[in-house]
């Protein structure tokens, strides 16, 4: 609790320079009071939650690891993202080699979307099979 006392001030204390900003730089839209409010609560809530984590002593949280990078989920994690990287360069390795030979066109938005899909795509399965296997 003692991390919400530190944080809740700093983020009213950045919503409202913000806001101030906002609002003196005219941004803010034509009723400047309207829109200074609005960036003000958009901004509060995120500048309190990042001071919290800025703020929070991981020894005051009631069940968390006291060694994360130890932790099983971290292990799954790495051994996902490892794998899913494999997958990535193989894939698009054999794709590229496919492209330059034969000669196929395709927009750069869509190729790169479709690298994305597969890199989320391993890695979630294999997040995934490796929770399941414990």
């Amino acid at each position: 609790m003692s991390a919400l006392l530190v944080a809740i001030p700093i983020g009213v204390v950045v919503a409202v320079v913000v806001a101030t900003v906002v609002v003196a730089t005219g941004t803010a839209g034509t009723p400047a009071v309207v829109g200074g409010l609005a960036m003000a609560f958009a901004f509060g809530w995120a500048a309190a939650a990042l001071a919290w984590v800025l703020t929070v002593d991981r020894n005051t949280l009631d069940g968390a690891p006291r060694d994360p990078e130890r932790s099983i989920e971290s292990v799954w994690h790495d051994r996902a993202a490892s794998g899913a990287f494999g997958d990535v360069l193989l894939v698009t390795g054999t794709a590229t080699t496919v492209v330059a030979l034969t000669g196929f066109e395709m927009p750069t938005a869509v190729a790169l979307a479709s690298v994305v899909a597969l890199a989320m795509g391993s890695f979630g399965l294999r997040y995934a099979v490796l929770q399941r296997r414990g």
